[in-house]
């Protein structure tokens, strides 16, 4: 399994690549608690269906994952959710490690700054 800081960078690397995460094979990659109605969305699409995350933005937009299973402890309308990928589709995209500063620039919970960091990792 990838560590949880890699996977938080994943979400990411899913903007602009096609990754099919489903529920019925693969490796597991991931946990997340989610509502009851949000985990039929992921059930019913197969696959993580976008959700408008509006605590926590570490590293921008997307759908953050835990490194075990009920780490985010909810109540009783909540679901556990493990999320599987096909590993050679996850090898095909591109990913980026997104430090938490780099250089005097703050990464973290600056958008700005990560899609900056980003773009400069493509000029190579």
């Amino acid at each position: 399994m990838l560590p949880i800081s890699k996977l938080m960078v994943l979400a990411l690397a899913w903007i602009g690549g096609t990754i099919t995460f489903s529920t019925q094979a693969g490796d597991i990659i991931g946990y997340r608690t989610v509502h009851d109605k949000q985990a039929a969305h992921y059930e019913a699409a197969g696959t993580l269906t976008f959700d408008e995350n509006q605590h926590e933005i570490q590293l921008g937009k997307g759908v953050y994952l835990t490194a075990r299973g009920g780490y985010w402890r909810k109540g009783h309308e909540y679901s556990y959710c493990a999320v599987f990928v096909n590993t050679a589709q996850l090898s095909a995209v591109p990913k980026a490690w997104v430090p938490e500063k780099h250089g005097r620039s703050r990464l973290w919970w600056n958008q700005i700054n990560i899609s900056r960091y980003i773009r400069s990792l493509d000029k190579g």
